[in-house]
Formats: C-alpha cells, sequence, structure tokens
C-alpha cells in the first residue's frame, strides 16, 4: 500500500546516564584565559581568490605551523571571498567578525568559521599531532582545497 500510516522513523530511550544531566549552569563557562585572551603568539591567515594560503600552496612535505600542546594563540584569518574555514585538532572562540562582535552562531567552541572579509580567533591546542599526521587548517571550499588551499600544523606534545 502506499498509504503512510506513521512518521515515527526511531524512539531513542536513554536510560542510565540522566544523573549526567543537570538544571544548574557553572558560574563560569570560559577559562579566564579566553576572557583576558591571553595568547602566546598571533598568526595572520590569508585565503586570497588565487588558491594557497598565505601565498603558498600546499605541499604535504611541509609544516607550516609549529604550536605548543596547552596554548592559545591569537589567529586573524582574511579571505577574499566568502568561505568556510576549518582548522582540524584544535578548538577555537571568534573574537570578532569584520571588527564588530561575534554573531550567535559563531559563539561557542568551534572547529570551522564563515569568513567573509575578516575574522579574529582564539585558538586553543588541545590535543598533539605527529609529524608523520600533522592537523590541517583549510578552506573548505573543495574548489580552492583541491587546488592547494590548506597548511599544516604540528602541535608538539605538552612537557
Amino acid at each position: 500500500s502506499s498509504i503512510l500510516i506513521s512518521t515515527l522513523i526511531l524512539t531513542l530511550r536513554p536510560t542510565g546516564l540522566l544523573p549526567l544531566v543537570t538544571d544548574s549552569l557553572p558560574v563560569r563557562l570560559l577559562p579566564t584565559e579566553i576572557l583576558a585572551g591571553a595568547a602566546i603568539r598571533s598568526r595572520e591567515i590569508t585565503l586570497g581568490d588565487d588558491p594557497g594560503i598565505n601565498g603558498q600552496l600546499w605541499d604535504p612535505q611541509r609544516i607550516d605551523i609549529t604550536a605548543q600542546q596547552g596554548t592559545w594563540e591569537r589567529w586573524i584569518v582574511r579571505a577574499d571571498r566568502p568561505q568556510s574555514f576549518h582548522i582540524e585538532g584544535v578548538m577555537f572562540q571568534v573574537r570578532n567578525v569584520n571588527g564588530s562582535a561575534p554573531f550567535p552562531e559563531d559563539r561557542g567552541w568551534k572547529d570551522t568559521v564563515w569568513i567573509d572579509g575578516q575574522v579574529e580567533l582564539l585558538v586553543y591546542y588541545n590535543q598533539p599531532s605527529w609529524p608523520h599526521f600533522p592537523f590541517q587548517y583549510l578552506s573548505q571550499t573543495l574548489e580552492l582545497a583541491d587546488r592547494g588551499s590548506i597548511g599544516q600544523i604540528l602541535v608538539n606534545p605538552a612537557p
């Protein structure tokens, strides 16, 4: 029969973890380092109309950025055309978008952000990477990524 009887596809019934759900919110949602903007280094990343980041095409043998696990950096990311930008293996907060406060959808921890002009990010390196498996930062516009708009990050383990 072609008569739709129900639109129910799946029923979820969580059990066992309900004590983890709470109605109380933490007093402070962000660490002091973020609120104070305590970055140890600033970086400028430019995504041009031509493929590449900061004028360089992706080279899988090259490490473009070296960082330390457990540290913060301030990134200013500019794009000549609107595009999505992603950083693997990190989490960041959007500090401003074109000099203004972030949009509501840009608040909270991110690993991807929409860039239409310039954004300021506070990047936290929470996990290490390895020389044989570095993290990447890239344009998520496939035609640009496929043509080389990718960079690589080596995050050294915390001492």
